[in-house]
Parts: structure tokens; C-alpha cells; sequence
């Protein structure tokens, strides 16, 4: 317990070291309240702080998210908050934090799905149109049903997914943390793996059944892809055949859909004509089909990289906590 008196007796550094070791602050000012947020926020905490009184206000406007009472807050501490609470129940603070995880989540995988097909078709594009120049590939009007049919489709359901079970127990995420480095990371991995699927299937084919035949393998190859890697993207980390791997629905009916409107365009002539692609046999399709599926298991096996490497990382993490911790007090003690 660390008192207001006591705050104004201690220097810059018992400061840094005290404030984020305390655990309950007495007997303090509006002053002191906006120096200990501030102090948990230079220690690399995300700070939420509650109030309903004038004198809450300045360290609810300097907190990351500052809370109000809706019925015993005064207007001012209302105005400064983030959020406020209706009926002055704190549990509702915890229903409030993880429905804002699940929308937050929801979001980052809507971004990281799109960064990562785009990623995909702007490799596959770049990398065939440097080597294979000489060769046709994937047109235009191709690329705009991706775009704007395959790409499309996959996001509805993203957005109903349901909260991931460990949600509670993360860290607190910030805006920035849409584009923090294991997010970036997932999205070059996701996005290099199915731009190697799509090269690989149009240079077996090129060679196997000729340009045509390429084109349109590959087309609907990169077209499946984007739709089997919303299975994937559902966790940053976990499975996607997990507990919840049923339980978002509409996941399964776009991606069914998606599929059935793609093979609508090789079943009509006209279709085919004005898409630039040409019929194909079973053993094709069957390729098609097991080149698109084949980014499931590489995403599964990405994960378990990414799981392993952050068990062999936990050791590491909680000796640096201690070693910091342990630096703390003896600068306390030496003050």
C-alpha cells in the first residue's frame, strides 16, 4: 500500500520502481491519481481506470480507457470517460472488455485475411509475369472476381465468428497491434505459401496441359485457396479444427457458395467465354481441389511452429519479468 504522502516523498526513480509494484493507493489526489496511470503506462501497462467524481477525471482522460458511472458520475468524469457504465455495476466492465476482444479480433482477422490474399495474387502476378513472361496468365476480369466475389464472401462470416476461449486471458491489445509483428508475420507466411501453391499448379500445368488449361486450374486454384484459408484465419494460434470448429455456421455456407459460383462459370459457355478459361476434366478439377485444400495443413503447420515457439519463449519471458523486478528493489533499496 503506497499513500499520497509517501508519493510526494519519493523521487523520479523509487517512482518508476514503486508505482507498478503497488497494489493499492490511499489518501491521493487528482494529481497523484494521472502520475500513477502514467507511471503504469511507461511501464508497458494498458491502464483502465474507473470514477464517478470530479477528481477522477484527469486520470480517466489520461488512462487507456477510462470508465464513468452513469448514475452517480458527475457530468465532467462522464465527458472524459471512454465508456460509461449504465447501471454502476463493475461486473458489467468485464462483459464490456470481452465483447470489445471479440469485435477487436474479428476485425484483426478480417485485415489479415485480405492483406494476405492480396499478398498472394500480387506474388503470384509479379513472380509468373517476370519468369514466365512469354506465357499468359491470370486476366483482368479474372482478378475482379477474385476480388470482388471470392475475397467477399469469407468476410460475412468472419465478422459472426464467435469469441475464441482464451480471450479473456490475453494481454490488452492496442490499435497498433492490428499491424504488430506476429500479425505481419502470419500475413507474409499466409500470403507466400498460397502464392507458392498458385505457382506451382500453373508451372505443372503449363507443362502438363498447356497454357489454357493453366489459366484456368490457377484461376480457380487462387479462387479455393482464399476461401479454405478463412478456415485458418479463424485463430491466430489454435487449430482450426478445434472444440469450435462447427460453430460458426455461416462460415460454411459462404465458403459452399463461393464454391458452387465459381464452378457456375465453367458450366456455361458464355461464362467461360467472358472469363477467359476453358473446360476441365475430373483429373483436373481433382487437382484443383487438392492444390486449394493443401493450404489448410501448411497453416497447420505454421501454427505449430508458432505454438512451439512461444512455449520455449514463456521460460525466457518469465526470468526477464523477474530479472526487472529484482533491478526494482534494489534500486528502491539503494534510494
Amino acid at each position: 500500500m503506497v499513500t499520497g504522502a509517501e508519493l510526494d516523498a519519493m523521487s523520479e526513480g523509487e517512482l518508476a520502481a514503486r508505482v507498478p509494484q503497488g497494489r493499492v493507493f490511499a489518501r491521493v489526489s487528482p494529481r497523484h491519481k494521472r502520475m500513477i496511470v502514467e507511471r503504469f503506462q511507461k511501464a508497458g501497462h494498458v491502464v483502465a481506470m474507473t470514477g464517478d467524481g470530479i477528481n477522477d477525471a484527469p486520470g480517466i482522460r489520461k488512462a487507456d480507457i477510462g470508465i464513468a458511472m452513469g448514475v452517480s458520475g458527475t457530468d465532467v468524469t462522464k465527458s472524459a470517460a471512454d465508456m460509461v457504465i449504465a447501471d454502476d455495476n463493475f461486473s458489467t466492465i468485464v462483459t464490456a472488455v470481452r465483447e470489445g476482444r471479440h469485435v477487436f479480433s474479428n476485425v484483426k482477422k478480417t485485415i489479415q485475411f485480405f492483406l494476405a490474399t492480396n499478398l498472394a495474387e500480387v506474388l503470384a502476378i509479379l513472380i509468373v509475369s517476370l519468369a514466365l513472361y512469354s506465357c499468359d496468365f491470370l486476366t483482368s476480369t479474372q482478378l475482379l472476381w477474385i476480388n470482388l466475389i471470392t475475397d467477399s464472401l469469407p468476410v460475412l462470416s468472419l465478422g459472426a465468428e464467435i469469441a475464441e476461449r482464451d480471450v479473456m486471458t490475453r494481454p490488452p491489445s492496442r490499435a497498433a497491434d492490428l499491424f504488430s509483428l506476429p500479425s505481419l508475420r502470419s500475413v507474409i507466411v499466409y500470403g507466400v505459401l498460397q502464392a507458392a501453391v498458385c505457382i506451382g499448379t500453373f508451372v505443372f500445368c503449363l507443362h502438363a496441359y498447356g497454357n489454357a488449361v493453366a489459366v484456368t486450374v490457377t484461376f480457380f486454384v487462387l479462387s479455393f485457396l482464399e476461401l479454405f484459408h478463412s478456415f485458418n484465419i479463424r485463430s491466430e494460434r489454435s487449430s482450426a479444427f478445434g472444440r469450435d470448429f462447427f460453430k460458426n455456421r455461416m462460415l460454411f455456407v459462404t465458403v459452399a457458395v463461393g464454391v458452387a459460383v465459381n464452378l457456375l462459370l465453367c458450366l456455361f459457355a458464355p461464362l467461360r467465354a467472358a472469363f477467359g478459361i476453358v473446360p476441365l476434366t475430373a483429373g483436373q478439377w481433382a487437382l484443383v481441389f487438392g492444390a486449394s485444400a493443401a493450404i489448410v495443413p501448411l497453416a497447420e503447420a505454421y501454427k505449430w511452429c508458432v505454438r512451439r515457439a512461444g512455449r520455449r519463449a514463456g521460460p525466457a519471458r518469465e526470468r526477464t519479468r523477474r530479472r526487472v523486478a529484482k533491478n526494482a528493489e534494489r534500486a528502491v533499496s539503494r534510494s
